[in-house]
This record gives C-alpha cells, structure tokens and sequence, in this order.
C-alpha cells in the first residue's frame, strides 16, 4: 500500500495550489483526480483575477502560488477594472486562453514531484477517529497521514440547463456521489455539518458554429490600460 504525507482530493484551482504548497514543503504528496486531461481546467468564465478576486490571486502568487504565474504564460488580453474610481477598488484582470492554461498548468505539475492519481476517490479512511488514508475507486487503498478536500461543484454536484437537470460535477464530467455519502455520514455525527447547495451562474459560451458568424470586425476594440 503506497504511503503519503498529504493526499488532495480534487484537482482544481485549490487542490492545484494545495498540492504545490505541500512538495514544495518536501512532503510526499499525491493530487487524485478522475481525469488528468481535466487538470488546470477553467471551468467557467476563463478569467484570473477581476473585481473582489485581485487581492486573492495576489496573495496566493506571493505565497508561492502557480495561478498567476500559468495565467500570464497564457493570457491574451489584461484589463485594469474600476479605474474611475480609487485605488483601493481596482481590479486587475487577466483573460486566460483554456488550452494553454491546461497545458501549462500539466506540464507544471508533472515536473515536480506531485504524484497525480487518476482516480475516483470515494472514501477517507480513519482509525480511532483519524484520518489515515483514502480509498479510490480502482487504485484501492492509499495511505496518508492529512487528507485535504478540494472537490469544488462536484459532490453530489447537478447541471441545470433552463428547466433540464443532469447530475454532474461539470459539461463532461459525473459526480462524486460515493465521497459525498461519506462526507454526509460522517461530518454531521463528528461535526454537525452537511452539504449544502451553491448555485453558480455561468455566462452562455457560445459554440464554434454560433462563432463563426460574429463580425469581429464591427466589434469595438477594448484599450488595455495597465497600472504602472
């Protein structure tokens, strides 16, 4: 049975940084994902930073963190919001190309010394009332001595499309149904906590057919204005 200092669950944005955090510490540590091809995925609005968020990208990247860096290897256009008003509420804005995030971000963590499990994770193991390792769907048992969470929108996670309703984590991508009976199991007897429901409202993208009918050229172009 293979051995960790960490293991994350999730390999998003904050399971991305979680595990980064941890090898840079020198901990052993594996990211589970159920597929690799989705790591460093943008799910939603491809954008880093922005009104409410600067100050939190800022600080991860100052932290050691790799969102910003990837996002500036793979951004295409850069925008300062709120530039009518004071300093204070200004917003550094980044739209990032997908690809080349996912690519980057790839090419970032399997040149450390991450290990990526791709895998469904669908219980955590404890003895004694601690936390000893996970157990994955085809991979079995992994050990560990910490666990961290970073599933996002997908435990027991549902797409709703106008009244239409799929059971999903995102557009391609099934639920974690199993961790989430776990999670509800046992955090509400230990902790008195259950899931809960976030709805989250992603703008329309429009299709590649829909696309090629839009006349950029009578677009207005947007001035980029960067705080010096």
């Amino acid at each position: 049975m293979e051995h960790y200092d960490v293991i994350v669950i999730g390999a998003g944005h904050a399971g991305v940084e979680a595990a980064n955090i941890s090898e840079k510490y020198g901990l052993k540590t594996a990211l589970i994902t159920k597929n690799i091809s989705d790591l460093g995925k943008l799910s939603c609005n491809p954008s880093i930073g922005g009104v409410g968020k600067t100050h939190i990208a800022s600080e991860v990247d100052i932290l050691g963190g790799v969102i910003c860096k990837i996002g500036d290897k793979s951004a295409i256009h850069y925008r300062v919001l709120n530039l009518s008003k004071g300093p204070a509420v200004w917003g550094v804005r980044a739209q990032i190309d997908r690809d080349l995030y996912s690519k980057y971000m790839q090419k970032y963590i399997k040149s450390s010394k991450i290990d990526v499990i791709e895998d469904e994770a669908i219980n955590i193991l404890e003895k004694n009332n601690k936390i000893v390792g996970v157990e994955c769907l085809s991979a079995g048992k992994i050990k560990s001595k910490v666990v961290i969470l970073t599933t996002g929108t997908f435990l027991n996670g549902k797409i709703y499309f106008g009244r239409e309703v799929k059971e999903a984590g995102r557009i391609g991508n099934s639920s974690s149904k199993e961790l989430a009976k776990f999670i509800n199991k046992n955090f509400t007897m230990s902790w008195n906590l259950s899931l809960q429901k976030i709805m989250e409202y992603i703008s329309p993208i429009l299709q590649n057919k829909i696309r090629t009918k839009i006349s950029i050229a009578t677009l207005q172009k947007q001035i980029i204005k960067l705080i010096k």
